[in-house]
């Protein structure tokens, strides 16, 4: 038997407070509820499958009991991992970005106003593809559009957020891009 206190406001458990198993003298049962702990084996898995702790099962059988006011059961949930993201479509993101929402012409029109942008903005598409690091892109890509009418810019800027997001480009690129898009609150 392994005895444990359930808190009753909150529902949760609480380790025991005695090494002899004895029930406490002056336990506060307005507040607690002495339970047996019953904990049930893991599972036997199928492949792909993973076994996580189920919600508890809370089975008060006699509230009034001055000894053991019920038992709590604690299983298991099968599950099965989720499938892994996609990977990110290199193809698909530069063939948009050079065919779609007027991309090409902002980025003309940022070469135009500084070849050096437009350049390095290449090159550093393909260290983020080759390397995963993206932050000398989201560099370029913010210096580019800075040199693009604010209205154009801010366009241009949701649609390769969409286009990215289309191409299952990383999360934590996603995020970046998302916080290097929107102003600063105040």
């Amino acid at each position: 038997m392994l005895l444990q206190l359930l808190h009753r406001p909150t529902n949760t458990l609480q380790p025991w407070i005695r090494e002899d198993q004895q029930i406490p003298v002056g336990l506060d049962r307005a507040t607690f509820y002495v339970v047996d702990v019953n904990q049930l084996e893991p599972p036997e898995l199928q492949p792909g499958e993973q076994a996580i702790p189920a919600d508890p099962v809370i089975t008060i059988t006699d509230p009034d009991s001055q000894e053991i006011n019920g038992t709590v059961t604690l299983g298991w949930e099968v599950v099965s991992p989720p499938p892994p993201p996609p990977d990110p479509d290199w193809d698909r993101l530069r063939l948009g970005l050079q065919t779609e929402n007027g991309f090409d012409q902002a980025f003309r029109a940022a070469f135009q106003a500084s070849p050096m942008v437009g350049t390095s903005l290449s090159s550093r598409l393909d260290a983020f593809q080759l390397g995963g690091n993206y932050s000398l892109f989201l560099q370029g890509l913010q210096s580019a559009l800075s040199l693009l009418p604010a209205q154009e810019a801010a366009h241009i800027a949701i649609e390769f957020l969409a286009l990215s997001q289309a191409c299952n480009m990383p999360s934590d690129f996603l995020e970046a891009l998302q916080d290097l898009l929107e102003p600063p609150t105040p």
